[in-house]
């Protein structure tokens, strides 16, 4: 889910020195996801003490850590679904190149039950951290301007549209002993080719060359 852009921290009621503020009423001022740096601006906390709250607040189960050294939190006191909802966002702070490559499409089309998760594509110097339910695909910039076409940024983490997204599949050597490639490979062989496909094999045969799929 997208977040309201007037939610964001610095909106919020500025902390006055010697008041003190029960953790329930300062995350109601923050939105549902929001970094360690949004709230030790909101604080003026220092990096330790703002740590030192978060990993209390988690305990009590008042928010929860997106993963990895990330950085990034779930307010569930602003809402209680907290990844379930707001996974994208998150990704969103915590790695802001990430684009989501639309397996999902992949998985519907085809009879291959194995095909589960959420795939990301980051590019090879961003942040990176390990996520539950997240696998990541580490790309160079070239990638990244060449697939520039197929990406829908409309949501609030940019997307590779589904056609892409499959010659991807088809076309890079690494997804070729995994579940992946063998729902693509199933979809490609029936012709139901979704649209962008013949443009995205176009421009990612000169990445992959003989490798993968020819277009």
């Amino acid at each position: 889910m997208e977040l309201d852009k007037s939610e964001l921290p610095a909106t919020a009621q500025p902390h006055q020195p010697g008041h003190y503020v029960r953790a329930e009423a300062r995350l109601r001022q923050l939105p549902p996801v929001f970094a360690l740096s949004h709230l030790m601006g909101h604080t003026r906390w220092s990096r330790n003490q703002t740590s030192l709250y978060l990993h209390d607040w988690a305990r009590r189960g008042l928010v929860a850590q997106l993963g990895g050294r990330s950085g990034v939190y779930f307010n569930l006191v602003r809402d209680e679904r907290g990844r379930d909802q707001y996974l994208e966002a998150a990704l969103t702070l915590a790695m802001p190149t990430a684009v989501i490559l639309d397996v999902e499409w992949i998985a519907a089309a085809s009879s291959e039950a194995d095909v589960t998760g959420m795939y990301v594509a980051i590019q090879r110097r961003g942040a990176c951290y390990s996520l539950e339910g997240v696998k990541f695909v580490i790309r160079g910039k070239r990638w990244f301007r060449k697939v520039g076409p197929g990406i829908d940024r409309s949501g609030p983490v940019p997307r590779l549209q589904s056609g892409w997204t499959l010659a991807e599949v088809l076309m890079a050597p690494e997804w070729k002993q995994t579940a992946l490639y063998v729902a693509a490979a199933e979809v490609a062989a029936s012709n139901n080719l979704p649209p962008g496909f013949t443009q995205a094999t176009g421009v990612l045969h000169p990445l992959y060359g003989q490798a993968g799929l020819r277009p």
